[in-house]
């Protein structure tokens, strides 16, 4: 996926957005991507190269925290318009 998403960015500008059976998988590609590029990776919303977006619920693992807090999807929302 990463070479493909690479491969395409030569010929042209664009984005891509992975859709994931549940949210454990989500957060896990996103983990594996990162360990791939970590230059794309940025914990604020305006920076970086890839995010998660996902509902969270308090019984949500630690590390999904990050993906879930409506700051974040606020802050994606005015960063990608």
């Amino acid at each position: 996926m990463v070479n493909h998403f690479e491969q395409r960015l030569l010929a042209a500008e664009g984005k891509a957005m992975f859709v994931c059976m549940s949210r454990r998988i989500c957060v896990a590609l996103h983990d594996e991507i990162i360990k791939l590029r970590p230059h794309w990776y940025n914990a604020e919303d305006d920076k970086g190269a890839i995010k998660v977006i996902m509902i969270g619920s308090a019984s949500d693992p630690l590390d999904w925290q990050g993906h879930t807090s409506v700051i974040s999807r606020e802050g994606l929302k005015s960063a990608t318009g």
